[in-house]
């Protein structure tokens, strides 16, 4: 792969997840739940909007030990539940959400992800 094309690959990344990583990287002492202090629910509750695999990749890593909801019953029935209220992507996507806001979207803490 040529320098140039690897620079462009670079710049790229940083420019779709810089704002991800920025947004988790301040959010990090809340979510780890070490110190809870004002300084860091500011960043906590900071909103970010992000869209498609930023979204994805958020909320991958947000719920990473816990696994998500699945819009899928839990008999493992493919019948699709209905849900009062917007959606991650109504929530995260077309508006901005906070990083709080976005843990929602996981499993409680508890409830481990089925294999």
């Amino acid at each position: 792969m040529s320098r140039w094309l690897c620079l462009k690959m670079l710049l790229l990344g940083l420019l779709l997840l810089g704002p991800l990583l920025l947004a988790l990287t301040e959010a990090g002492p809340v979510l780890t739940g070490a110190g809870v202090g004002a300084g860091h629910r500011r960043y906590y509750r900071r909103a970010v909007r992000l869209c498609s695999r930023s979204l994805s990749d958020a909320l991958y890593l947000l719920c990473k030990d816990r696994g998500y909801n699945e819009p899928f019953s839990s008999s493992g029935e493919t019948e699709v539940r209905h849900t009062t209220g917007p959606g991650l992507v109504e929530e995260c996507c077309y508006n901005a959400c906070s990083i709080e806001q976005m843990e929602q979207y996981c499993k409680p803490r508890g409830k481990q992800a089925q294999p």
